[in-house]
């Protein structure tokens, strides 16, 4: 459906369409998992339709769920704010973004999947020079 999902009538026909598409019951539990604002209209869209009498108009099977997106975004941009460093600092991220190539990055975490995936691939670096350090591996240029 190529409708606005920040406009609550939109939210109901979308609701309304999965839960035809999906074979919701009236009886459902489906989560609706989103953040704050998508939250807001997933309650004011159930408010409008308390009237009905049919439970699925009624859209008692949506339960909306707050994501975690936000936070973990606010979290990214904390860990790069401490650990950037400069591409000369050893170990550091700005180091590792140097090495592995990873143009998208940048120290402010503006494109949120590119700086997630580089966190992820620097985490499994660290552990991978930890292991092989605790097990007196001698270790390789990269």
């Amino acid at each position: 459906m190529d409708v606005d999902e920040s406009i609550i009538d939109n939210n109901i026909t979308i609701l309304l369409q999965s839960a035809e598409d999906l074979g919701w019951l009236g009886d459902t539990r489906q989560c609706i998992v989103g953040d704050q604002a998508s939250c807001v209209i997933i309650r004011g869209a159930k408010r409008r339709r308390i009237n009905d009498i049919n439970p699925l108009q009624r859209l008692t099977c949506a339960h909306e769920n707050p994501g975690d997106f936000h936070f973990l975004w606010e979290c990214l941009k904390v860990i790069f704010l401490l650990f950037w460093d400069t591409p000369d600092e050893v170990g550091s991220l700005a180091h590792l973004k140097a090495i592995l190539n990873k143009g998208k990055v940048d120290r402010e975490a503006k494109n949120f999947q590119a700086s997630d995936e580089f966190l992820h691939s620097a985490l499994e670096s660290y552990l991978v020079a930890s292991l092989t350090s605790f097990l007196g591996i001698e270790q390789t240029d990269i």
